[in-house]
C-alpha cells in the first residue's frame, strides 16, 4: 500500500521540472513577450510575431503591416479615421486590434493601453505628463515597471 502511494507523490514531484523545462524550450527559439497594463502616453512597437491589444480611448496608427501567412489584422473602435497607409488609423473609444504573425510597425497613443505581444521586436515608451499613473509595462514576463515621462526604449525576444 505504501508503493502505490509513493508513484502519484513521485509524479507530483516531477510537475515542476517538467513545466520548468518547458518553458526553456520555448524560450530556446528566441521569442519573448511585451506588456503593457493600463498604460497612458505613447507607445511604439516594431516586431515579428502576433500582437493584440485594446486601447480605452485613444489612436491606433499602423505604420506597417506584412503578414506571414496573408491573414489580415482586425481593428474596431467606435469611430475611424484614416490617414495615409495602407490600414490607417482608428480612433475613439474601445478601440481593439490584432495582428496575427507577421512584421509590424504601430504607434499607440492615448490612455488605457493594454498591450500583448509575442515574439521580437523593440519598443518606445513615454508616459502621458498630463496624467498622475502612467501604468506599467513589462518584458520577457519580468516584473511590471512604470511608464516614465522621458522615453524608454526596450527589446523583447532575442534575435537567434
Amino acid at each position: 500500500m505504501r508503493r502505490l502511494f509513493l508513484i502519484p507523490l513521485a509524479l507530483l514531484l516531477l510537475l515542476p521540472a517538467v513545466a520548468f523545462a518547458g518553458g526553456q524550450a520555448a524560450n530556446a527559439s528566441g521569442d519573448g513577450s511585451f506588456a503593457t497594463t493600463d498604460a497612458g502616453g505613447r507607445v511604439i512597437v516594431t516586431g515579428r510575431g502576433l500582437i493584440y491589444g485594446h486601447i480605452s480611448a485613444g489612436t491606433i496608427t499602423v505604420l506597417s503591416y506584412i503578414s506571414d501567412d496573408g491573414s489580415l489584422p482586425q481593428l474596431s473602435a467606435k469611430s475611424r479615421s484614416t490617414v495615409a497607409g495602407s490600414f490607417g488609423a482608428y480612433t475613439g473609444t474601445d478601440v481593439r486590434f490584432f495582428f496575427p504573425a507577421g512584421r509590424y510597425s504601430l504607434q499607440i497613443d492615448g490612455g488605457g493601453i493594454g498591450v500583448s505581444a509575442v515574439g521580437r521586436g523593440s519598443v518606445s515608451l513615454v508616459g502621458d505628463p498630463a496624467l498622475s499613473d502612467d501604468g506599467l509595462y513589462s518584458i520577457n514576463g519580468g516584473k511590471g515597471l512604470p511608464l516614465q515621462r522621458t522615453v524608454t526604449i526596450v527589446t523583447f525576444g532575442s534575435s537567434r
